[in-house]
């Protein structure tokens, strides 16, 4: 069998996914998740690492914030925020997100030596 190109693996992820969707009718917010879903098995098969898919985070705490609120406010009686559950969603990305993290500079070690001619 030959190998799959990442691209082919994430379009066929892609595609399921809308089909799915055709056939549950939950487009809003389930679009954000499908295309989540296509970007994480495209880095997968790539070889990459999926703390490095930040807009995959993104879309899945898009996804999120609209989706549960309705759930949570019918589960627990108590009204949850879009806006909360969207603050609570961009912590955890950039607790997992790699590139969020400041660089530091790195110094060299002999950085004052003066070199005499």
């Amino acid at each position: 069998m030959s190998e799959l190109n990442h691209s082919q693996v994430a379009g066929g992820v892609f595609f399921i996914g809308l089909g799915l969707l055709f056939v549950s009718g939950y487009w809003f917010p389930g679009i954000f998740f499908v295309i989540a879903a296509s970007k994480l098995a495209g880095a997968f098969v790539k070889g990459k690492r999926w703390q490095a898919q930040g807009s995959a985070f993104w879309m899945i705490a898009i996804g999120l914030a609209f989706a549960l609120p309705p759930v949570l406010s019918s589960l627990i009686g108590i009204r949850v925020s879009f806006v909360a559950l969207l603050f609570i969603g961009l912590g955890l990305l950039m607790i997992f997100n790699k590139d969020s993290r400041p660089q530091m500079p790195r110094k060299r070690k002999n950085a004052d030596e003066i070199i005499e001619v």
